[in-house]
């Protein structure tokens, strides 16, 4: 079969690969991927070095398991040798092995751990075609060739890059050999000043002939300088002007721009001291964490009288140093990756008023052991996703439904106990070849999951 794309995975990411495959088909790019391409009776390996040699771009799935797959590594090297393009679409945030940075140390990669994983397949889709047109993958790799140095001279037509520097003649050296005479001409007459202050034996008077000194310094604010000083000087009137026209207007608008500028208490009984935060009406939502490194946050409760119930997007992220954060009974959400990458965290309570814990919130961290409250009621795709240490997780009756990578990559997970009978599971929540025990009741769609894709079930209550 003639095709455009050869899509090499390990056989464990297989969910990712047909999804990937579907979006570039419907955007009219054809694939080849293994085992869908190859003919009954055919030889396997001799299958794919002939679709290697054939195709003209490679799609890698690099997650942790295509990193450790002898078999990807393989395909990868005949690419290479063969003059394929490979884009690697990355999953983890693991390194590269030293066998895989060998071949794709100076290859462009495609982040798709930033965002739901429907959107990076599209963003996919989209550098495939534009290499298939003969377009570059990144537009910034040609940014250096289009920037004209200092001393290159631009194009017809086009003003000089910069201006010329200090003491160079031509219109531009007269210009600074001008200031500096002003400048010169001005310190002559402060000394005069001074002197004559001094001769008249510090008479109050003395203090107008100063006045001419500091008016003089306005025409050293010249040309291209009176423009940035224009600029500079009425920046804060805008924010004066708006808050003393439209009072309310200020009033909501205010706590970004305080939680930007102004110091909080902090996570030892002053609330703002480390946060950028938001207040609304009646409630505040914390933006940015930039505390200093410490093992154990306390987040506040309240903010400027005000209760915290918000976790915002990427609050807490990459800070490795943070081993447990204890969140007050206030927080009712966490936001999408609010603490992404918090790999040394190992503990966080959830209090009761719990109700929504966004997508990727706790991906890549060193959590252990969760126990969700009973009023949990959304936990978004790809939650857990590659929690190294996570062992046992409870969920309460609340939630519905377990999305597209909830737990997938958490090679300790042993146990998760399912509380709803009808809660659905999507099929890439767990890792299919995993160790883990399901723990639900009898009949539940838990134990046909369970079923179907071949993890062990335990019934509630017999454990």
């Amino acid at each position: 079969m003639a095709h455009d794309v050869f899509i090499s995975y390990s056989k464990k990411d297989k969910a990712v690969a047909d999804a990937i495959c579907a979006r570039l088909e419907q955007d009219g790019v054809r694939c080849w991927y293994a085992p869908r391409d190859i003919a009954p009776g055919a030889d396997w390996a001799a299958s794919i070095i002939e679709a290697i040699e054939k195709t003209k771009i490679m799609v890698l799935v690099f997650t942790d398991f295509a990193n450790a797959s002898r078999q990807v590594l393989r395909e990868i090297n005949n690419a290479v040798r063969c003059g394929v393009v490979i884009v690697p679409f990355r999953l983890t945030r693991s390194e590269p092995s030293k066998g895989m940075r060998y071949y794709l140390s100076t290859v462009h990669w495609l982040d798709a751990m930033d965002a739901p994983l429907e959107n990076s397949i599209l963003q996919l889709s989209r550098k495939v075609c534009s290499v298939m047109s003969g377009v570059e993958m990144d537009a910034e790799q040609n940014a250096p060739a289009q920037a004209v140095s200092v001393s290159t001279p631009p194009p017809a037509g086009e003003a000089p890059a910069a201006a010329p520097p200090v003491g160079k003649t031509g219109e531009g050296g007269d210009k600074y050999k001008r200031l500096f005479y002003a400048l010169a001409a001005l310190v002559v007459v402060a000394a005069g000043v001074f002197f004559a202050v001094r001769a008249s034996g510090g008479r109050t008077e003395s203090s107008a002939p100063v006045e001419p000194a500091a008016v003089t310094a306005a025409p050293i604010v010249t040309e291209e300088k009176e423009t940035a000083a224009a600029q500079e000087t009425p920046a804060p009137a805008p924010a004066q002007q708006e808050k003393s026209a439209a009072p309310d207007a200020a009033e909501t608008a205010a706590p970004t721009a305080q939680a930007e500028e102004v110091p909080a208490d902090g996570d030892d009984g002053a609330p703002e001291d480390n946060y950028l935060y938001a207040v609304s009406e009646h409630a505040v939502k914390l933006q940015k964490y930039f505390g200093e490194e410490r093992a154990i946050v306390r987040v506040p409760a309240t903010v400027e009288g005000k209760p915290v119930t918000t976790i915002d997007e990427k609050c807490f992220e990459d800070r490795s140093e943070i081993e447990q954060v204890i969140l007050p009974d206030t927080v009712s959400t966490i936001e999408y990756r609010a603490f992404y990458g918090c790999s040394s965290l190992r503990e966080i309570n959830f209090p009761e008023s719990m109700r929504k814990i966004g997508g990727w919130a706790f991906a890549h961290t060193g959590l252990d052991n969760v126990v969700f409250p009973d009023g949990l009621q959304q936990l978004g795709y790809g939650a857990f996703y590659s929690c190294a240490h996570l062992e046992s997780v409870v969920l309460p009756e609340a939630v519905d439904k377990l999305g597209e990578n909830t737990f997938r990559l958490c090679p300790r997970l042993k146990r998760v106990t399912i509380s709803a009978p009808e809660q659905e599971i999507h099929i890439q929540a767990f890792d299919h070849d995993s160790d883990v025990v399901l723990v639900a009741v009898k009949g539940s769609y838990a134990e046909k999951y369970a079923r179907a894709v071949g993890l062990s079930f335990e019934a509630l209550g017999t454990g």
